[in-house]
C-alpha cells in the first residue's frame, strides 16, 4: 500500500512539475495597463518605450457632419497601426453621441513621430480636411 501511495505521489509530482514548466507563460507585454491617448493629450508629446502598444481614442466627430480620413499620419518606421476600432455609444439614446474610435499603435523603433487625424465634411468638397487631433509621439528604450 505504502508504495502504491509512493508512486502514486511521485507520479502526480512528476506531472505537477511538468505542466508547470510546460505550461508556464510569462504575462504579454499589453498585460500591464496600456497607455490611453484622448482628445485632451492633444498637441502634448509622450514618451513610450519601443516595443509597448498604446491606445488613441477620440469621439466620432459625425454629430457635426464629419468622417475621419481613413488613415492617420505617422511614421511608419517608428509606429504600427496595429487596430482601428469604431463603437458604437454606450447610451444609444444619447443625443449627438456618435460613439468613438480607438487606434492602437505599437512602438516600433526608437525615435519621434507625429501622429495627425484629420477630419472632413463629405459634402464639401474643396474644402481640405481639418486637424481634429495632433500629438508628439517619442520612442525610447
Amino acid at each position: 500500500m505504502k508504495d502504491g501511495c509512493f508512486n502514486f505521489i511521485f507520479w502526480a509530482g512528476i506531472i505537477f512539475f511538468c505542466s508547470l514548466v510546460l505550461c508556464n507563460k510569462t504575462l504579454p507585454m499589453e498585460s500591464r495597463p496600456m497607455k490611453v491617448l484622448s482628445v485632451q493629450d492633444k498637441a502634448q508629446i509622450f514618451e513610450i518605450p519601443l516595443d509597448v502598444s498604446f491606445l488613441l481614442i477620440l469621439p466620432n466627430p459625425g454629430s457635426g457632419g464629419y468622417v475621419f480620413v481613413d488613415t492617420p499620419e505617422f511614421d511608419p518606421q517608428i509606429l504600427i497601426l496595429q487596430n482601428l476600432e469604431k463603437k458604437p455609444p454606450s447610451d444609444p439614446d444619447g443625443q449627438g453621441n456618435f460613439g468613438v474610435f480607438e487606434w492602437t499603435f505599437r512602438a516600433k523603433k526608437e525615435g519621434i513621430s507625429a501622429i495627425v487625424i484629420r477630419a472632413f465634411r463629405p459634402w464639401e468638397k474643396d474644402n481640405a480636411p481639418m486637424v481634429i487631433f495632433k500629438t508628439s509621439v517619442h520612442v525610447n528604450q
